[in-house]
């Protein structure tokens, strides 16, 4: 009888080193996962954190676009290539809650 640590696999390393190398690929992308999901968080804060300083600051218009612009950066550094996702799901929630809180006189807003 041959002992399982010897008998070869279809490329001839032994059965162990596969199961080792699967398990590492395995934890590897747990690992990723766990990373992704950390950065999601950051981002959800940073997201809601910077929401509420809009809607509750005393802000100039000027400050609520540089701070819509600074948390699209701070998305990109986390994500990076995704700044048409943030463009789509984020940035339409922040374009409102600047719209509601700064009425441009002769805007659509008296419409």
């Amino acid at each position: 009888m041959i002992s399982s640590a010897a008998s070869p696999c279809n490329d001839g390393e032994p059965i162990e080193k596969d199961r080792a190398k699967l398990y590492h690929e395995g934890t590897m992308y747990q690992d990723d996962l766990a990373d992704e999901e950390k950065r999601m968080r950051r981002l959800r804060l940073l997201v809601d954190l910077n929401q509420a300083v809009l809607m509750q600051a005393n802000l100039t218009l000027r400050e609520a676009f540089e701070i819509m612009r600074s948390t699209k950066n701070a998305a990109l550094a986390l994500f990076p290539d995704k700044g048409d996702v943030f463009d789509l799901i984020y940035a339409p929630r922040f374009t409102r809650i600047i719209r509601e809180r700064f009425v441009i006189l002769g805007g659509l807003a008296e419409k």
